[in-house]
């Protein structure tokens, strides 16, 4: 019997570092993204599963060019992903002719 417990003990502790860890990982480092849409084809299609880095920008700021990923302002549930095109202080005009620039230095 108390080898049963000891063995029973010993698996319950992997099971809970495992989840530790499992979840740190998730909330922390990389968390797993479904793309749905096809709003970033032909990089990302939809059903393309992605890990989203949680790290890089706490440290960095976006750059023009970044595919990032954030919640809708509206309702935290949704999450968006989108290319980014400006940068803050810059202005933006989108027409049929494409997507101009303006610096604001």
């Amino acid at each position: 019997m108390k080898a049963f417990l000891y063995s029973f003990w010993e698996i319950l502790e992997v099971v809970a570092v495992a989840v530790v860890v499992v979840v740190a990982i998730r909330s922390f480092i990389v968390q797993p993204f479904l793309v749905s849409g096809a709003s970033m084809e032909p990089n990302f299609s939809s059903g393309d599963y992605l890990l989203i880095d949680e790290v890089s920008y706490r440290f960095n700021q976006p750059e023009r060019g970044d595919v990032i990923v954030f919640h809708y302002p509206g309702d935290e549930s949704v999450y968006y992903i989108k290319r980014v095109i400006g940068l803050p202080g810059e202005r933006l005009l989108i027409s049929n002719d494409g997507i101009k620039i303006f610096n604001s230095e």
